[in-house]
């Protein structure tokens, strides 16, 4: 389905709701239109408008004292405003909330909000704060089984160790999130775990079981039609064949890979292709090849203002100052 029409859709049902709502002065059901209408702009990416709407929503909850609407528009207006970069209101926001949730005896959102809490101290590089309040967001959720929040409490988890160097803890926690995700048939939150795990191997020294997540990967978002994704992963692929030492498999996903940038017009991805294979010619001992390759990647991304353009200029100039090892 057309994800801006389905906005649209939602954006349009919530409008109507708040115009019968406040014509027939019911309270309740002004609140939930209020919020439904913040979480469809923020879906769409207009945050500005889902704050205004979050707070209309919070303001009314207070007003009607429904201290588990309030608990809730808060934590959408947190979620937003994490969304937006801005993690100190977002905290601060999830702050309340949990407040809130504890003396309303909801464990659900206390769940959430202490998963949330833990995003936002991850963003904000307070990663072993991270790890504390993703491991009670998790105890929790699985103390009243909401598989849901476990997803997000592990991804969250994984991400931290992951930060802290724990490459076995970060691998444990996107393979239990990956687990659940399988189980509920969640095929984003799949993908996501899927490509963390692969990450994670590599960097853990596991390249060939990275490689083997990748791939798994590569199956869904060609599944999904997600084209833009399907390059992101064969450039991991790719990355991962080159260390391996396999250049015919490295260069065939970077060549795909480069096809598929062009095809929909991604600029910086095909300059990440085109480095890459300079990166495979290289190993195949062509220095011609390679330094075209480079410099095609290198224009791409100076015209872009991309900051990968100085790797690619540092190495040009080692190749310049060192003979060419090839056949």
């Amino acid at each position: 389905s057309d994800w801006s029409s389905d906005v649209c859709s939602s954006d349009l049902y919530h409008t109507q709701a708040l115009t019968v709502a406040r014509e027939g002065v019911d309270h309740r059901t002004e609140e939930g239109a209020l919020a439904g209408l913040g979480l469809a702009y923020g879906r769409n990416g207009d945050f500005p408008r889902a704050l205004e709407f979050h707070e209309k929503a919070i303001a009314l909850s207070r007003e009607i004292i429904d201290r588990r609407g309030e608990c809730q528009s808060m934590s959408s207006m947190a979620r937003t405003y994490l969304l937006m970069g801005n993690v100190r209101d977002a905290t601060e926001l999830c702050e309340q909330a949990l407040a809130i949730a504890r003396e309303t005896g909801d464990l659900g959102a206390e769940a959430r909000l202490l998963g949330d809490i833990a995003a936002a101290m991850l963003a904000s590089g307070k990663t072993h704060r991270a790890v504390d309040f993703g491991t009670q967001s998790l105890q929790k959720a699985r103390g009243i089984g909401d598989r849901l929040q476990q997803q997000d409490a592990l991804a969250t988890l994984g991400s931290s160790y992951s930060v802290l160097g724990d490459g076995r803890r970060s691998i444990e926690c996107h393979e239990s999130r990956l687990k659940i995700a399988r189980e509920l048939g969640d095929r984003y939150s799949q993908g996501d775990a899927l490509g963390n795990l692969g990450n994670a191997c590599a960097r853990s020294g596991n390249i060939r079981r990275g490689l083997g997540y990748h791939k798994e990967l590569l199956s869904l978002v060609r599944g999904l039609g997600d084209r833009r994704g399907e390059a992101t992963v064969l450039g991991n692929i790719g990355k991962a064949h080159l260390k391996l030492g396999e250049t015919r498999a490295a260069m065939e996903c970077q060549t795909e890979r480069l096809a598929i940038a062009r095809e929909i017009g991604d600029r910086h991805l095909e300059g990440s292709a085109l480095w890459n294979m300079s990166l495979v010619f290289e190993k195949l001992g062509n220095r011609p090849q390679a330094i075209q390759h480079a410099e095609a990647a290198r224009k791409i991304f100076e015209n872009e203002g991309n900051a990968e353009s100085a790797i690619v200029k540092k190495q040009l100039s080692q190749w310049a100052a060192s003979p060419s090892r090839g056949r």
